[in-house]
């Protein structure tokens, strides 16, 4: 049993959308209590101030949270939140349009999301809740969630986007009430060796029927993979920053979803659900290492993944004067088939895993929420969530089945004394169990207890927030990419620090957050691997409706601990753009990296060997992935019938 521990988080000033129907844009005027300290919607407008090449860009604007490319535009993104190195999904849900997209059991990753069904200009809103304080909040959620809303505005709207490095993407979007239509498709040579790309997506929503949509997605994507430059190859003239070793290494996504989204409401009572198939291909070729391990035919893997998966998810919600109560289900079975192998040059592949896996999770839970007097507001309950594996290894010639289950109990409160909101929540997040130990005969889930304490208030137009919080893990498990293996450590604690704020000054706006996380091995005290300890972003935008448009948008992403002792470089990003929209056309100029620093997008601490002249050094050495260096994108878009709606 972990202990709770009490947390202290205080928050100035929200606006947040109602709870309404899930495919339809809910506006509120006035002032709402969030129902947590975590708890942000990041709308539309925040959204432009990005330059949105995919879908992980607009993440950029969720307070707190980091994203990596380093894989370049067809691998999935790495994500850093509140303390956690979440890999490519193990520690943050994804969800579109309340669908998960975390891959349990992926065989680059437990949790991997690929967000290539995610269209930028399809997205409304990006919802995030930090902690694990929401009754919906399930498998992947030990640092939180992010939730892709998606309704682009309405008419016909196509695109078409260039850069310095050749990049070319055409987009375009149709929407009328809660149907729309959207596409892109994107082909780069990329702004350095083994970076190119193509890939294509499409989104469709169709009401058929009052309060019920279906939505249909296509993805596929193929894509080199840069390999990590040593530091000391950069710091001798060996290699260029935007260098890679390998021409051999890239990768390969195809992927498709249909789901049913229903939403019922009855008086006092509305019911939402979720119905959906999704089924993805993934091919990967990488090279971390080069030739350390074998010194002659090379490191490079080849990894593949097949599955298919089918899953629902339902919300039955009753709200009378002072009394509200939820109920939550949601169960999704997949069916993978999961093979990693060496390949080495000129010789047969040799297998590592081949795996077929039948995995099984399912949960149910009960929320109360009370309006009690004196401004008080309560909400308490839990839930119980399951996972069945049933695998063949291929390699061990056996089947091995395992099943566990957890609790996870909530409660979380809110007083508003006149203008101000005080919250308080205790949580208790769960990573489900990499279905891979089974074949040990045994699974074990993270679970993550949490909790904030806050209090908010907007005065006029400003909103600021500040956020106190720590986290407990007893058995922590992380991911190690130039393995490819994940590895059980021991218990963890982390207490970090956000700060966030924003402003209306007439056309201009202004937002800025600031966090700032410790995380570490409670044995110890000894830094936990990867976790970043400060992040900040800021930025302004000036422009409405018609004319000029510019915006200063900065990020800085701190040192990191690495493995043995290493620390990772900063980060500093800034960005800009320049535009005007004149009726029923605009045409904008992204500039990114003004400084043009030569920053990694991730750094890692490991042996490696590339220059097979030599003995060899297996001692760890610093590498990096570059981050793009200065570049400007032109995008015009036309509006063609829906500029005066």
């Amino acid at each position: 049993m972990h202990r709770p521990v009490l947390v202290a988080v205080i928050c100035l000033g929200a606006l947040r959308p109602a709870a309404g129907h899930d495919g339809a844009q809910v506006v509120v005027r006035g002032r709402r209590s969030a129902p947590s300290a975590g708890a942000t919607t990041v709308g539309r407008e925040a959204l432009d101030q990005v330059r949105a090449r995919s879908a992980a860009d607009l993440l950029r604007q969720a307070p707190g949270l980091a994203v990596s490319r380093h894989g370049g535009e067809g691998k999935g993104a790495q994500f850093f939140l509140r303390g956690f190195d979440a890999v490519h999904g193990s520690d943050l849900e994804v969800c579109l349009q309340g669908i998960p997209l975390n891959e349990p059991g992926n065989v680059h990753g437990h949790g991997y999301v690929d967000l290539g069904l995610v269209i930028p200009e399809a997205v409304r809103a990006l919802r995030v809740n930090k902690g694990a304080f929401m009754l919906d909040q399930g498998d992947f959620s030990t640092a939180g969630r992010v939730d892709f809303r998606l309704t682009p505005p309405a008419g016909l709207r196509p695109s078409v986007q260039v850069d310095r490095f050749g990049r070319v993407r055409g987009a375009a979007t149709w929407a009328r009430s809660r149907d729309f239509a959207v596409g892109e498709a994107v082909a780069t040579p990329g702004f350095g060796e083994q970076r190119a790309a193509r890939r294509a997506a499409a989104l469709a929503q169709l009401e058929i029927a009052d309060g019920l949509d279906v939505l249909l997605g296509l993805a596929s994507a193929r894509f080199e993979l840069p390999a990590a430059v040593r530091r000391d190859d950069l710091s001798a003239g060996r290699m260029g920053f935007y260098d890679s070793y390998t021409d051999d290494t890239a990768g390969e996504s195809d992927q498709a979803l249909l789901a049913a989204l229903g939403h019922l409401h009855r008086g006092a009572v509305a019911l939402d659900g979720r119905v959906w198939v999704r089924a993805r291909r993934l091919r990967l070729e990488e090279n971390y290492t080069g030739f350390l391990v074998d010194p002659v035919g090379g490191d490079r893997r080849v990894q593949r993944d097949d599955r298919a998966e089918v899953g629902l998810r339902g919300d039955l919600r009753w709200a009378g004067p002072r009394l509200g109560l939820r109920l939550h289900g949601r169960a999704r079975h997949t069916w993978a088939s999961v093979a990693e192998a060496g390949l080495p040059e000129d010789a047969t592949p040799i297998p590592r895993r081949d795996l077929d896996q039948h995995l099984t999770g399912a949960g149910v839970g009960l929320e109360g929420e009370a309006s009690l007097p004196g401004a008080l507001t309560l909400a308490a309950g839990a839930r119980a969530d399951g996972w069945a594996v049933a695998l063949q290894d291929h390699l061990a010639g056996t089947p091995a089945d395992a099943a566990t289950w957890a609790l996870a109990p909530r409660i979380r409160g809110t007083w508003r004394p006149g203008p101000l909101d005080v919250f308080a929540a205790w949580g208790r997040g769960l990573r489900p169990p990499d279905p891979a130990q089974a074949v040990a005969g045994g699974l074990t889930p993270v679970v993550a207890d949490q909790a904030e304490l806050g209090l908010a208030a907007r005065p006029g137009p400003t909103r600021l927030s500040l956020a106190v919080f720590q986290v407990d893990i007893a058995r922590e498990a992380l991911f190690d990419h130039p393995s490819g293996l994940t590895v059980e450590r021991g218990a963890t604690r982390r207490r970090g620090v956000e700060l966030a704020g924003q402003a209306a000054l007439g056309p201009a706006r202004l937002r800025a957050d600031v966090a700032w996380v410790d995380a570490r091995f409670t044995a110890d005290g000894a830094p936990v691997p990867n976790a970043p300890r400060l992040r900040a972003a800021g930025g302004v935008a000036h422009g409405g409706s018609q004319g000029l448009q510019l915006g200063v948008r900065a990020e800085y992403l701190g040192p990191r601990p690495l493995n043995y002792g290493a620390r990772s470089g900063t980060t500093l990003r800034l960005d800009a753009h320049l535009g005007w929209r004149f009726r029923a056309a605009s045409l904008r100029l992204d500039l990114e990296n003004l400084l043009n620093r030569q920053d990694a997008d991730l750094e890692g601490q490991f042996a490696s060997r590339w220059d097979r002249s030599g003995p060899g050094d297996p001692l760890p050495a610093l590498h990096a992935f570059a981050l793009p260096p200065f570049g400007a994108q032109l995008t015009l878009t036309f509006d063609l019938d829906g500029a005066d709606e």
